[in-house]
Parts: structure tokens; sequence; C-alpha cells
């Protein structure tokens, strides 16, 4: 895959080093020419990025400030920019969206991501977990703070998945811009229906600039079946409904 913009370009290969096929891996590398001015950016167990060698120190820089490999690789957050970056994490989010835009940024709730993170959760959350943050109940905010240096934005997917209970044959999820509290509506709504509480699932939501505020997103997440593990023989007395786990910006 190729991410490309007004100066740079970036070739993404997920399954470059697959060990069951190696003939694949050793053919690609074989193809690809010395002298062709290409480097290699960062890998991982099973990718390779590549970049013109003389964008390289800016790309790495780029895919650092995303923080796709930041929490698993500290090498990966700190390393010499003329080294590639080597990320030991298998996992990827959906880095590049359906018009081709390549992720500025990825934001966890994971316990283990600094409180600097620039996702807030305001109302209505549990405790951090590792994989994410429990809603609490049957609604929940959120406030996204952009980056600095990124005005702007176009578009954001939330990624978690849903608490079924087990008398529901569904946990329905609405999630939209702005608070929502107070009998306010959220606007650009959308739902994610979950079927398996292991299902984890992405909600995509388009961004006005009408919906940046003080170079802040509110986000609003609403539970159709919140539900107490409790209540069904289990030791969890919280009410659970939605998981978040990450979430992607797209300028």
């Amino acid at each position: 895959m190729c991410i490309r913009d007004s100066s740079k370009a970036l070739v993404y290969i997920r399954g470059a080093l697959d060990f069951e096929y190696p003939e694949i891996s050793t053919g690609l590398l074989r193809s690809m020419p010395t002298d062709g001015g290409i480097d290699v950016i960062a890998a991982t167990p099973s990718s390779l990025w590549f970049g013109p060698a003389d964008d390289a120190v800016a790309l790495r820089e780029l895919l650092r400030s995303s923080c796709l490999f930041g929490r698993t690789s500290k090498q990966a957050r700190d390393g010499d920019a003329l080294t590639p970056i080597v990320a030991h994490n298998d996992w990827m989010a959906d880095v590049v969206d359906r018009e081709g835009r390549f992720i500025r940024k990825l934001f966890s709730s994971a316990s283990d991501v600094a409180d600097d993170n620039g996702l807030e959760f305001a109302v209505g959350w549990f405790s951090p977990e590792s994989d994410g943050r429990w809603s609490d109940g049957a609604e929940a905010t959120a406030t996204l703070h952009l980056p600095p240096g990124v005005p702007t934005a176009k578009r954001l997917s939330i990624t978690g998945n849903g608490w079924v209970p087990p008398n529901k044959a569904s946990q329905l999820i609405e999630i939209g811009i702005g608070i929502g509290i107070g009998g306010k509506t959220p606007k650009h709504r959308t739902e994610l229906k979950f079927l398996d509480r292991a299902e984890i699932k992405s909600a995509i939501l388009e961004i006005m600039p009408s919906d940046i505020i003080n170079n802040s997103i509110a986000l609003n997440i609403k539970i159709q079946n919140p539900g107490r593990p409790s209540d069904h023989g289990h030791s969890d007395s919280r009410e659970l409904g939605f998981k978040f786990r990450s979430l992607g910006l797209f300028t």
C-alpha cells in the first residue's frame, strides 16, 4: 500500500515477512534496487515500511508522532531518526481510511498510556484497563484534544467492543459529536451493533470545522442496554456497555 502527499511517499507492505512464504519475502527484497534512493522507515514482525531516503527522517518522525508503535516499543518512540523504527507489536490499526488518508495519530484508552495522550475521559467511565476503558451507565462523554500543529480533522475512527447482557440479543452503541447530556442531541451520530461481547468494531465519524471548539472535539456515547455482570452470576458489579479501545485521527 502506498501513502502519498505533496512531498513524501510511504510504502507499507503487510505480510512482507511472512515466514510461511519465504520465497515471496526473498523475491521482494531481491527485486529492490540498491541505488534507488529507498530507505527502510520501519519494521514490525510481519511488515516493512519503505520511503524515499531523502524523506526518511521526516517520515520516521511522522510515524512516531502518530503513536502507531508507541504502546509496545520504547525504541519506536525514542529511537534514532537516522535508523529504522523497530516495533515489536504485530497489531496494527486501520491506518488508511477509505479516501487513502494515512492516520495522523492513534489515541489509546489503555492503562499504560500517559495522561498527556490527548484523549480526556470526562463523564461515565471506569478506570482504564490494559486493553481499554469501559463505559459506566447509559451515557458517557470524552474530549479529543488535537495534537500541537494539527488545526483540523477530517474524520475519526473509534474502535471498541460492547458488553452484551445474557438476556439481550445484542448491544447497540450510538456515538456522536457533542456533549449530548441534558437533552441535547449529538451531531453526526452513527451506531455500532454488537452480537458478541468479544467482537471489536470501528465507528467512523465525519468531522466538520464547526465540530472543533478550542482545538478539541467532544464525543458522546450512548448505550442502549447497559448491564451488570453480577446480575448474571458474575462477580463484576459495574454497569458496562462499551469498551473504548482506541481512536484514530485522520486529517
